[in-house]
């Protein structure tokens, strides 16, 4: 299951993943976002769990929502998550990568760049504006130094029973300007240094209506 890839030692509060988005008009020209792929905000958990050439789907005990291992992110089978509230599924995650590389945690934040570029057009970042044509080795750039930098691992540790404290750092992406202000879209590079592990994820939330 995707819950247990992160461990205890460190759980990003929800994450997310994507599919081909689905765009619909808003008032005054605008578009707004109402989802992603074949899901869309709102749904009950049947409703997602029908989509069924996505599935099967499993249900994650640690946010009580869903996840499947069979999502699609440009042609790719990409693992998805699903959060729900009382007014239905609010969260999409989309999980680009999860494991011990850099520069391949790089060029899945570079296929989530390109996405949000060509969808939502000038993108904004933790370290200020991206550039539309940034290549993966260009967006490391852009990325600070302790991203990369060497630490200590403390798997040995936590794999022989012991209790570690661990940290996580956060590189965003996100788009500059969003049509409805009250949807949230962006990509995080999430890096635990005591771990040696990098998060990759997609994200695609509606308003938190009914939490």
């Amino acid at each position: 299951m995707l819950s247990g890839m992160i461990g205890s030692a460190l759980r990003p509060t929800s994450v997310l993943f994507c599919l081909s988005l689905y765009l619909l008009p808003a008032a005054g020209g605008a578009e707004e976002i109402q989802g992603y792929g074949p899901w869309t905000f709102g749904m009950t958990p049947a409703e997602v769990q029908a989509v069924g050439q996505y599935g099967p789907y499993s249900k994650v005990p640690s946010t009580g929502g869903l996840e499947t291992m069979n999502g699609d992110f440009g042609g790719q089978k990409t693992p998805i998550s699903f959060v729900f509230r009382p007014a239905g599924l609010y969260q999409i995650q989309i999980w680009l990568y999860t494991g011990p590389s850099f520069d391949e945690a790089v060029a899945a934040l570079h296929r989530a760049y390109l996405d949000l570029g060509r969808t939502f057009g000038p993108l904004g970042s933790t370290g200020g504006a991206l550039a539309a044509d940034l290549d993966p080795k260009q967006l490391a750039g852009k990325i600070g130094p302790e991203f990369a930098d060497p630490k200590e691992s403390l798997l040995p540790r936590l794999r022989a029973g012991g209790t570690v404290q661990v940290s996580t750092i956060t590189f965003r992406i996100a788009p500059a300007a969003l049509p409805t202000a009250a949807r949230d879209v962006h990509a995080d590079l999430i890096r635990s240094p005591e771990l040696g592990s990098y998060y990759v994820f997609l994200y695609y939330r509606a308003p938190l209506l009914g939490k």
